[in-house]
């Protein structure tokens, strides 16, 4: 979650309350391709697999090293090649539009009073992601139509975050998020979707 945010280490129950976060970076296709079916064919479509993408987040913090956090991101995807098992791979044109909702919850990692302005930290969330699919076309003919559909998304995340005040900390982070199958737009069942999130941002607690 790219607004994730962890607690300095020695701050307790000093950093118990609410939290609003801001991130950006780099979302990316684990595989370059995701695979796709209908009722008369199959194959799958190929990405330019990685797009630059924004989060924004409020959470709680319990106090205890313990967070949870509801935060919104946005990402897009060109598509540069679709491969059927009839015309084998064709160079194509389009584009995916996703937006995704999450409920996570965080541990900080206590490192001690040495190091008690950085705080690793681990996560795991739970959402959904909504698709704004394009026509998908080859030498400008459309060849199979787009449409909108969404899928239950899970992550998991690792980061680090360091304190650069009592009330404002910076983070990187990397979580691997994992698609479930979604289908309904134009009887084509799309599934194996997986992306590797890396972001930079800030978080304020009040």
């Amino acid at each position: 979650s790219a607004a994730a945010i962890a607690t300095p280490s020695n701050a307790g129950e000093n950093n118990k309350g609410f939290y609003v976060g801001l991130g950006y970076g780099a979302s990316t296709l684990e595989s370059d391709n995701v695979d796709w079916k209908d009722a008369t064919s199959s194959g799958n479509v190929g990405f330019d697999d990685e797009s630059l993408g924004l989060e924004v987040g409020i959470g709680y913090d319990f106090g205890n090293n313990f967070r949870t956090e509801f935060n919104y991101g946005s990402a897009s995807y060109d598509i540069d090649n679709l491969f059927t098992e009839t015309l084998g791979d064709t160079a194509s044109t389009g584009d995916v539009d996703m937006e995704t909702f999450m409920v996570s919850v965080f541990y900080d990692i206590d490192l001690g009073d040495r190091l008690e302005r950085i705080t690793p930290y681990i996560g795991a969330g739970f959402g959904t992601a909504n698709f704004d699919i394009s026509d998908i076309k080859q030498s400008g003919t459309v060849v199979t139509n787009g449409g909108d559909a969404s899928a239950s998304v899970y992550e998991y995340t690792f980061g680090v975050s360091y304190a650069t005040s009592p009330k404002l900390d910076i983070f990187g982070e990397a979580s691997t998020r994992h698609f479930e199958d979604f289908d309904g737009i134009s009887s084509t069942d799309y599934t194996d979707g997986k992306t590797l999130e890396t972001r930079i941002g800030a978080r304020y607690r009040f």
